[in-house]
C-alpha cells in the first residue's frame, strides 16, 4: 500500500470531509472528496464519526460481484439497542456519481470501547477504481473479508494480482467466502496463482435469508475475537461460545423442522459430542485453536472423533473422541494423503459403519484435518461443511 505519510501521495490525504468536523447523526451520510486521479481508501479511523470513540479492530467486508444479497450491514442497525450505522460516500471533484460507499457500523454485543469496528465496501463491479479503493481499505483492517465464489472469481484473481504486484501487499491474510453448495468454486480459489506475500483463505459458509445471518458470518470470522454480551450466564449453565453460534441449527440439505442425523433409536455420539464441547474453555480465553476447530468439527451431527494430524506421518496432533478410533482413522488418511502426492483438496472413504471425511491444511509442514461419522446418523456434505469451517482456525 502507498504510505499515507509521502508528500506526493495523493490518495487519503487528499480527501477532504464536507462537514468540517460536524458530528454525525445517527444514520446519516456524509461525503469525502478527493482531486486524485486514482484515489486510495481512506484512512479507516476516518470513516468512524469523530464524536465517538475509534475502533481497536476492524473488520472491512468486500463484496466485488453484489452476489451475496443476503449480507448487509443494515441488518445489524435493526431492532433497540442496535449499534449506529452511517454511510460514507467517496467522489471524485466534480463527479455525479460516487466511486466508492462505505457502510460503518460497530459489531453488536459489546460497547463502542471494546468492540470491532464493521465496515463494509460497495463498489461498481469490475470497476478498477473501485477495486483499488476496496483493497487499499482491507489493506488497514485486522480482518479482510472477500465475498467471492461467483461466476467474475477468475477476472477478480486477476485484479487482484495486478494490484499487489504493482504495489506490495501490506495487509492481512485475505479471507474468501464461497458458497459451500458450490465446492468446486472453493477449490478454484484455492487453486488459483496468487502473489507472492498475499495468503488467502478460503471458508465455505451456505448463505441463508435470515436476518441475523449477517451478524453470524461476522462472528463466525471473527472466531472467540468477537465482542461477548456483557450479562452473564445463569449460575449453573456453560456459556455459550460465540462462533459456534455461527453453525447450521438446521443441517444443509434437509428441510426446516428435521435435523440430520436424528434417529427414534437412542444413540451415544450425539452425548460424546456434547461432552467433549462442554469441556472446552469458554470463549475470550487462550485456548488452543486445535481445540476450538476440533470442537467446530465435532458439532456436525454423527461425528464420533475429529482429528488434526501431521499429513507426512500421520502422527495425531490432537482430537476429540475416542483415541482409537481417531489413531486409525489418521494413519488411513495420511497413506491416501501420501498416494495422491500431497496435493489432494478432499479426502473421503467410507466403511461399514462409518464416513470419513479429510480436509488439507495449507501449512508447512501439511496438516490434515480428519472428522470420523455415524454411518447411519452422519452426513458426509454436512461434516464436509463443519470441517471447512474448523480450518478457518488453523490458518
Amino acid at each position: 500500500m502507498p504510505d499515507p505519510s509521502c508528500a506526493t501521495w495523493s490518495g487519503p490525504n487528499s480527501i477532504q470531509p464536507d462537514d468540517d468536523g460536524i458530528a454525525i447523526p445517527t444514520g446519516s451520510t456524509r461525503e469525502l472528496r478527493t482531486r486524485s486521479p486514482s484515489p486510495a481508501a481512506p484512512r479507516i479511523e476516518s470513516l468512524f464519526s469523530r464524536d465517538g470513540v475509534p475502533p481497536q479492530q476492524t473488520i472491512v467486508v468486500w463484496d466485488p460481484g453484489r452476489a451475496w444479497s443476503t449480507f448487509s450491514l443494515t441488518q445489524l442497525g435493526v431492532g433497540p439497542g442496535a449499534p449506529r450505522l452511517h454511510r460514507v460516500l467517496l467522489r471524485q471533484e466534480g463527479a455525479r456519481e460516487p466511486l466508492a460507499e462505505f457502510l460503518v457500523t460497530w459489531l453488536p454485543g459489546g460497547s463502542e470501547a471494546k468492540g470491532w469496528g464493521v465496515v463494509e465496501v460497495l463498489t461498481a463491479p469490475g470497476d478498477p477504481l473501485g477495486t483499488r479503493i476496496a483493497l487499499t481499505l482491507l489493506e488497514q483492517a485486522d480482518r479482510a473479508v472477500l465475498l467471492a465464489g461467483g461466476a467474475g472469481d477468475k477476472d477478480l484473481m486477476r485484479r487482484i494480482g495486478d494490484f499487489v504486484r504493482s504495489a506490495q501487499w501490506d495487509g492481512p491474510s485475505l479471507l474468501m467466502v464461497s458458497p459451500a453448495d458450490k465446492p468446486s468454486r472453493a477449490d478454484r480459489l484455492r487453486r488459483g496463482s496468487w502473489p507472492r506475500g498475499l495468503r488467502v483463505h478460503v471458508l465455505e459458509v451456505f448463505a441463508s435469508p435470515e436476518p441475523s445471518w449477517t451478524q453470524q458470518l461476522l462472528t463466525m470470522v471473527l472466531g472467540d475475537g468477537a465482542p461477548q454480551e456483557d450479562s452473564a450466564a445463569p449460575p449453573g449453565e456453560p456459556r455459550v461460545r460465540a462462533l459456534p453460534a455461527g453453525a447450521p441449527t438446521t443441517a444443509p440439505g434437509t428441510t426446516p423442522g428435521t435435523t440430520a442425523g436424528t434417529s427414534s433409536r437412542a444413540t451415544p455420539v450425539a452425548a460424546l459430542a456434547t461432552a467433549t464441547l462442554r469441556d472446552l474453555p469458554s470463549a475470550g480465553s487462550d485456548a488452543d485453536p486445535r481445540c476450538a476447530a476440533l470442537a467446530l468439527a465435532a458439532r456436525a451431527p454423527g461425528v464420533l472423533a475429529c482429528a488434526l494430524l501431521d499429513a507426512a506421518e500421520g502422527e495425531v496432533l490432537a482430537s476429540l473422541g475416542p483415541v482409537q478410533v481417531a489413531s486409525d482413522a489418521a494413519r488411513c488418511a495420511a497413506r491416501m494423503w501420501q498416494a495422491q502426492g500431497g496435493a489432494a483438496t478432499e479426502l473421503g472413504w467410507s466403511t461399514a459403519t462409518c464416513h470419513h471425511v479429510v480436509l488439507p491444511v495449507w501449512r508447512q509442514p501439511p496438516q490434515l484435518l480428519l472428522a470420523v461419522a455415524d454411518r447411519e446418523f452422519g452426513e458426509p456434505a454436512n461434516v464436509r461443511w463443519h470441517l471447512a469451517v474448523a480450518r478457518n482456525h488453523l490458518t
